[in-house]
């Protein structure tokens, strides 16, 4: 699933933009997910960018409830590829909610594995319903 980052911040700008609580109904959302019996990896990326560089090109980060301050975009490129290796990935990546940014000053490390194992120390615990 993609949801978004901001989702802890109620009533934000990006919250009532068109008086829609797009980010309130993306969390009660994931929560649904979450409390399913379902497995599911939820990427919660910052802001989009339609760039046109090469695949991979920014290093990529990931937080917690809006952990990530100074890197607030990432292309749409890039949390497709993320989507896809978690679909390859599946013992890494199930069970797994985090937030994607990107670094654009640092080259990508191409490392899901460890993408995903970063995501994973950083969430809350979420095996139990695995």
């Amino acid at each position: 699933m993609v949801s978004s980052m901001g989702t802890t911040q109620p009533d934000s700008f990006l919250d009532l933009l068109g008086n829609g609580h797009a980010l309130f109904y993306k969390l009660n959302g994931e929560v649904v997910l979450m409390s399913s019996s379902l497995s599911f990896t939820i990427v919660k990326p910052a802001g989009l960018l339609d760039e046109s560089l090469p695949l991979g090109k920014r290093k990529l980060l990931v937080g917690h409830d809006d952990s990530i301050l100074n890197f607030k975009s990432i292309p749409r490129a890039d949390v497709a590829n993320v989507l896809k290796h978690a679909i390859e990935m599946p013992e890494l990546s199930r069970n797994l909610r985090f937030d994607l940014s990107s670094d654009p000053t640092n080259p990508s490390s191409g490392d899901f594995e460890a993408l995903f194992r970063a995501a994973r120390e950083l969430s809350l615990p979420s095996d139990h319903l695995q």
